[in-house]
């Protein structure tokens, strides 16, 4: 028997990024593919109770629904691939799970959280009785503390399963941390317990984290997870074509490669061209500071903070908060950072009276300002407002001031100010520390956000706020669009962070409407708000 088994998860992983819908000829192939490649153990996706069995998908209610794909096998477990499902612990009952030998699978792995092991275990055992393979897979690995693996181990030495797997659900184990649970938990499991692996490659250590493990002298037998071209989750997990052809050339092992090329070519390459998935400057942010992904992705959904703010605001997070997502915390830790407290008084009294008695244009950055230009010259010849452009700046309208209220664009103003726009007035908000910059005018952040959190910051919203507070009576807008899905939005490329979203044009509009009862304000441009 061998002592790496490598263990395919391209369908079950794969289908975070196509919402597992490979679609029925593609699934029969990449099985087929992997079982002539000579793959030990083919995960054929997961077992969930509330699906909707679709013969295109790799989710099944249970188990009966997995033979829609996948065939009976009659040859010995030493001669064939195995075939596993995966359960999230609780996702799906054991009554729809039937015995091993009504089914078309070997085995079952069941992912779960530390708090969960108890029940977990016994839900494990329900399934071993039922004559499957079982493999624990344990999640976010990284939070088990010694004497947690420790109580881990205990527990599979009781049940004695097929496998347990150490995962690195978030991907910031390194060799070092690998090598330390697998030390410890190669010394004090049962001796035929099967130790595995599943990566993530948030730091491009997947595959060299497989190597380590599989050059290690040890009599205890491996499973190594991996998936073709690396097709998973995020950052996707080590490559099933490297696995095995490392396997051949130092191992004398004799995988098919060819067909694995084969999967690639004909189904994976052509996903990939589609919806990204691997080694990525969000993922990467994530392993570093030891958290879930999708702390980031909020972060950077924002479009208004550079990384190095990104980690500054990440680090305040709890540990008990890291790898558990909480929205509401990080939206706070959020507002929390922008909002620096000035004394604004006098950067108001001089905003009223630079702007007193003037028309005053507010130049936002949609596309309309270069396809209804000779509006906005018109207006300006015929008025002579006082010109502030939002987050951006244009030279055809010359401004008198910028109002800037967000990180990146200080950054992008900053240089093109240097230039060209030496005598132009600076209107930021308090959250920007000024480096290159020196600002007319610094007004508190948290005192212009919008009332809704979903555009709390949008920067037009909050400049009124801040010439509402300031006296101003009637104000004119260009640029200020609305979002159009598929459409170029922004006058420049430069300035689209694409960070707006259909959904919140109303929103938008509401508020718009709301603050036209306070001023007077006219669109000179085309805008979904009017």
């Amino acid at each position: 028997m061998k002592k790496i088994q490598i263990l395919d998860c391209t369908l079950r992983d794969g289908g975070f990024i196509n919402n597992w819908n490979f679609g029925e000829d593609c699934i029969v192939n990449i099985i087929e593919r992997l079982e002539l490649a000579g793959i030990d153990i083919i995960e054929i996706g997961y077992l969930r109770d509330y699906i909707v069995d679709n013969i295109n998908m790799t989710q099944f209610s249970g188990t009966r629904a997995v033979s829609s794909v996948c065939s009976k096998h009659n040859q010995s477990l030493e001669n064939r691939s195995l075939h596993f499902a995966i359960i999230d612990f609780g996702s799906c009952a054991i009554d729809n799970i039937e015995d091993c030998a009504q089914t078309v699978l070997d085995g079952i792995r069941v992912t779960f959280k530390l708090h969960e092991l108890d029940d977990a275990i016994s839900f494990c055992s329900k399934l071993k009785k039922k004559g499957y393979l079982v493999s624990l897979q344990p999640v976010s690995f990284m939070d088990y503390t010694p004497q947690n693996v420790l109580d881990l181990v205990k527990y599979a030495n009781d049940l004695n399963p097929y496998a347990v797997c150490i995962v690195d659900t978030y991907g910031f184990m390194n060799k070092r941390d690998l090598l330390r649970y697998y030390s410890l938990m190669d010394t004090t499991l049962n001796p035929d317990i099967i130790l595995g692996y599943h990566s993530h490659n948030n730091f491009q250590l997947a595959y060299s984290n497989a190597v380590e493990l599989m050059e290690q002298f040890t009599e205890r037998r491996m499973i190594v997870d991996c998936s073709v071209m690396g097709m998973g989750k995020g950052a996707g997990n080590a490559a099933t074509e490297l696995i095995a052809m490392y396997l051949n050339q130092n191992m004398r092992y004799c995988y098919n490669v060819d067909h694995l090329l084969e999967i690639a070519d004909t189904y994976i390459e052509k996903m990939k061209g589609t919806s990204y998935w691997g080694y990525s400057l969000k993922y990467f942010i994530a392993a570093l500071n030891k958290c879930h992904h999708q702390y980031v992705s909020f972060l950077q959904s924002k479009k208004t903070l550079s990384v190095k703010s990104i980690n500054e605001i990440i680090m305040r997070i709890p540990k008990e908060y890291k790898t558990k997502y909480n929205e509401k915390l990080v939206m706070e830790l959020y507002h929390n950072y922008q909002a620096k407290v000035v004394n604004d008084q006098d950067d108001y009294k001089w905003l009223s009276r630079e702007i007193y008695n003037r028309n005053i244009l507010i130049i936002a950055p949609g596309k309309s300002i270069l396809e209804q230009k000779e509006k906005i010259f018109s207006y300006i010849e015929s008025t002579n407002p006082y010109i502030i452009h939002v987050n951006h700046s244009i030279s055809i309208f010359k401004p008198n001031a910028i109002f800037i209220s967000n990180h990146k664009r200080y950054a992008q103003i900053a240089l093109i100010m240097k230039k060209y726009l030496l005598d132009t007035n600076i209107i930021l908000t308090s959250n920007i520390n000024p480096t290159t910059l020196s600002a007319s005018c610094v007004l508190n952040y948290s005192d212009i956000l919008v009332s809704d959190t979903k555009i709390a910051d949008n920067s037009t919203l909050m400049l009124l706020n801040a010439l509402k507070k300031a006296g101003v009576k009637s104000v004119s807008i260009a640029g200020f669009d609305g979002y159009n899905v598929g459409e170029k939005n922004y006058f420049s490329d430069q300035w689209d962070f694409k960070g707006n979203s259909y959904e919140n044009n109303e929103i938008i509009k509401n508020i718009v409407n709301n603050l036209s009862k306070q001023m007077n304000i006219t669109f000179i441009t085309d805008s979904l708000y009017q």
